[in-house]
């Protein structure tokens, strides 16, 4: 029986896992790691070189936030209004409109790639550069000539659809503009005539320099309040617009009344018109440059930002959504909502103010504070004419250079090399796997393994005590009867003393128990069921005691030829 050396000590209690015994497994293991071994790694290297390289390319653009031309005033959100998909200023937005669906199928079937959509998301991806508004669009293909092509094809072609989207905001915005421009047009021109009839039938050269200057006052107040009010509508129209969307990204939907009945609103409403009110009066006295009015333009700033604040506190109570694109509408909702109110604070302070200032002109002359009104009026209407003329040539202009705020920064370039798969990093891992599998194959082999290995092994399974352990015999000749001799080896010695030492104890055991039995069995052929019953009975003789060994096996001999030689007799 063999020991198993480093797991059990000589005598034979369990000393724990040590070196010498995971070696003693994996020689016994050997075969069992090698096939795992070369199965697993072989089957990775089927995989690896079977598989059919992947191209990368990649294509990045940028994406800056629209900016409003400048000047634009009460109808400077026109654009916004009229839609929001590539205006919007959220990066993230941006990169899930550039890989949508239609784009990308679009892109590839101008390409001649007709795959379904659920190939092709697989194959066309897009990530935001962290810290900055950059995107970069990858796409793996078999060709790297078609991953280059598509790459470039698919950020082409939404940068041609967002300048066909700022196209197509300015020409509408200018198409708005120049209704409004004809509509004050004629108000204007029979502003004109109401003045030059009135003139002329009263007989009126000039007015007095005081009745100008309250006029010149008053046609000042009434040109703000026209602007005010433009830009209470078009704020009005750019929250309802967000409203619709909003409304059709499945979520809750935001009511102004929902903003309109919250407190913090409310009061913030009020201080805002009272200090509007409060600046109107001011900048009737002075300059816009004065220290006062500076100040409460400050204050009016402050106000409007915790307003803003406030509204997109509702508006954020009354929607839950993951989407970006429907965060982004809600964030646009808020920002509208307060332009609105704002918006609507200033113009009834402004009315305050012109009812106050009417109330001052009462003492002027009937006939000069008639004049007076028609020509206020009329350069009222003439202000806000000019002004629509300013706006309709901006739009104009811009619809003519049909600017993009999405550019492509870096084409993608066919690559050289493939990208997948990874040959020395995946057989890199297929190694590492198949020696993980080989060492729980071997696990598994040794739970399953019931063979008795060590001393403490055999005392379990037997019952009984073991009374010595034969070492297993590198060359026959040590097993031979009478290799003890003077010219025997260490080997035969080592082996001798062992049956010695097992017939000591088996006479001890007789001595105490009288006589007894000694079965000699084994589970399989050819393990050495004579070799030991030879020796033990060698080792009794030796002691002094009469001993008489019989080799009851008629058929196959072997007892007397470990005395007498090959071919004796069987006595």
């Amino acid at each position: 029986m063999e020991r198993d050396e480093g797991q059990y000590a000589v005598d034979g209690e369990p000393q724990g896992l040590q070196l010498s015994s995971l070696a003693a497994v994996c020689r016994r293991r050997v075969r069992l790691i090698a096939l795992v071994m070369v199965m697993v790694v072989g089957l990775v290297a089927a995989v690896v070189f079977t598989r059919q390289p992947q191209y990368e390319s990649q294509a990045r653009v940028q994406f800056t936030s629209p900016k409003s031309i400048s000047g634009m005033g009460a109808l400077g959100s026109m654009p916004s209004l009229l839609g929001i998909t590539f205006g919007s200023s959220s990066v993230e937005t941006q990169r899930l409109l550039l890989i949508g669906e239609t784009m990308v199928v679009e892109a590839a079937k101008s390409l001649g790639i007709h795959e379904p959509w659920r190939e092709l998301k697989k194959r066309v991806k897009a990530s935001v550069v962290p810290n900055s508004d950059l995107i970069d669009i990858t796409v793996f293909d078999t060709d790297p000539d078609r991953a280059a092509d598509l790459a470039n094809k698919v950020a082409n072609r939404y940068i041609d659809a967002a300048r066909e989207y700022d196209r197509q905001s300015s020409s509408e915005a200018a198409a708005y503009i120049k209704d409004e421009m004809a509509r004050v047009r004629e108000q204007l021109q029979h502003s004109r005539d109401s003045v030059r009839d009135y003139k002329r039938d009263r007989k009126i050269i000039d007015v007095e320099a005081q009745t100008r200057s309250s006029m010149d006052i008053l046609t000042r107040m009434l040109a703000d309040q026209a602007e005010t009010h433009g830009a209470l509508v078009a704020a009005q129209e750019v929250a309802d617009e967000y409203r619709r969307r909003l409304s059709e990204q499945s979520a809750t939907y935001v009511s102004a009344s929902t903003i309109g009945r919250n407190p913090v609103v409310t009061s913030l409403e009020q201080r805002l018109a009272e200090l509007e009110t409060e600046k109107a009066g001011q900048e009737a006295i002075y300059t816009a440059e004065h220290e006062s009015v500076k100040q409460l333009e400050q204050r009016i700033a402050q106000v409007k930002r915790e307003l803003e604040d406030a509204v997109r506190t509702v508006v954020e109570s009354e929607v839950t959504s993951t989407n970006p694109v429907y965060v982004d509408l809600a964030g646009k909702l808020a920002a509208a909502e307060s332009d609105r109110r704002a918006a609507r604070a200033r113009e009834a302070a402004e009315e305050a103010m012109i009812a106050k200032h009417r109330r001052s002109m009462s003492s002027l002359p009937e006939v000069e504070l008639e004049l007076a009104g028609l020509q206020q009026e009329t350069s009222a209407l003439a202000q806000v004419y000019m002004m629509l003329v300013t706006r309709y040539n901006e739009m104009k202009l811009n619809e003519t250079l049909t600017l993009s705020n999405i550019r492509l920064v870096e084409p993608a370039k066919a690559a050289q090399e493939p990208s997948r798969p990874k040959k020395v990093v995946n057989m890199t891992l297929g190694l590492i796997l198949a020696f993980l599998l080989s060492i729980m194959a071997v696990g598994a082999a040794e739970a399953l393994d019931h063979s008795v290995r060590s001393r403490a092994h055999a005392e379990s399974a037997a019952g009984a005590p073991c009374l010595g352990m034969v070492p297993r015999a590198g060359r026959p000749e040590a097993l031979a009867i009478g290799a003890d001799g003077a010219s025997a080896s260490f080997e035969a010695l080592a082996i001798s003393d062992t049956f010695h030492s097992v017939a000591a104890r088996l006479r001890a055991r007789c001595e105490s128990e009288g006589a007894m039995t000694v079965l000699v069995a084994s589970p399989a052929p050819e393990d050495g069921r004579t070799t030991v019953a030879a020796h033990l009975a060698a080792s009794i003789a030796r002691g002094g005691r009469r001993t008489l060994a019989i080799d009851g096996n008629l058929r196959r001999p072997a007892l007397a030829a470990m005395w007498l030689g090959e071919g004796a007799a069987t006595s």
